[in-house]
């Protein structure tokens, strides 16, 4: 279970997201509906990367080809384990709940971290 006051970082839109999107991965932890739960993950990271993306080039982001790069593998990875975990095994989805906490807590945690606080410098509390 993923602790959700460890992954603010103080930009609101950035914030709401992760917690929309961490409130699911901890619903597939507890044995939510599988099927539907890894559907919602990929639609909202989706979205959530498309934001970041914007953002990130909206403000001039220096770091955004490395931060783009990330999402990139995440997608790739996300991709590959997709098609197993939706076929309802147990196994694969507990492999996908791992992948998913795992990622998420290291991407907010560093990489969205260091957005965010160039973001902050630049005054962008409410960047969207």
């Amino acid at each position: 279970m993923i602790d959700l006051t460890t992954t603010v970082l103080g930009v609101p839109v950035m914030d709401y997201q992760h917690r929309s999107l961490l409130e699911l991965i901890n619903l597939l932890g507890t044995g939510g509906n599988s099927t539907g739960v890894i559907a919602g993950c990929q639609a909202y990271a989706e979205r959530h990367f498309i934001v970041e993306e914007s953002i990130m080039e909206a403000y001039g982001y220096p770091g955004r080809d490395a931060h783009v790069a990330a999402h990139d593998a995440y997608r790739k990875r996300f991709a590959g384990l997709l098609a197993p975990a939706l076929n309802g095994s147990p196994v694969l989805t507990r492999t996908m709940h791992r992948f998913l906490e795992q990622w998420w807590v290291e991407h907010i945690g560093h990489v969205d971290r260091e957005l965010a606080e160039f973001l902050k410098s630049k005054g962008a509390r409410e960047a969207a």
